[in-house]
């Protein structure tokens, strides 16, 4: 399908995004920079989604929700969304009987699979009851290949 081009260089694209302590939706984007006519493509290695924010402040009863698409959103994408990339959360109960580890960063090695055909990706990250500021940055790490025009098509129409 695709062939990687030149040597295997770890780039990655970062898109980084602040959710007020109101709890209101944030979407950030970022620039592939892949012109599709010019049958460049992105094939994605990994991605990372760090929140560095001092989560020991949390309200009970929390939920954050993020996600990674394909096309701009006005909420975090449904895993069902075909535009979704990954999607993924957590949900946290401050009881006085027990606490909960929250971590800062959250990992999705190894993916197989998943090309950026799009010239741009967007991130989204919503939550309920946290009483935080948060700030959110996915990584996504990637390789260059050169794609034919049927394998962009197809990536297009999966999405």
């Amino acid at each position: 399908m695709a062939q990687a081009r030149g040597r295997n260089v770890a780039r990655y694209l970062t898109i980084a995004m602040v959710q007020g302590g109101a709890d209101a939706f944030v979407q950030g984007s970022v620039d592939t920079g892949i012109i599709p006519e010019q049958g460049l493509g992105l094939q994605v290695l990994s991605m990372e989604l760090v929140m560095p924010t001092a989560m020991q402040g949390v309200s009970a009863d929390f939920q954050i929700q993020w996600s990674l698409t394909r096309d701009t959103k006005t909420a975090p994408a449904a895993y069902s969304d075909p535009d979704t990339i990954l999607y993924d959360g957590m949900n946290g109960s401050l009881t006085t009987s027990g606490q909960i580890l929250i971590p800062q960063r959250h990992a999705y090695p190894l993916i197989d699979g998943i090309f950026l055909v799009e010239p741009t990706i967007y991130g989204q990250l919503d939550s309920d009851a946290t009483g935080l500021t948060i700030t959110a940055q996915w990584r996504i790490y990637y390789q260059e290949v050169s794609m034919s025009e049927i394998d962009i098509l197809r990536v297009l129409n999966n999405s």
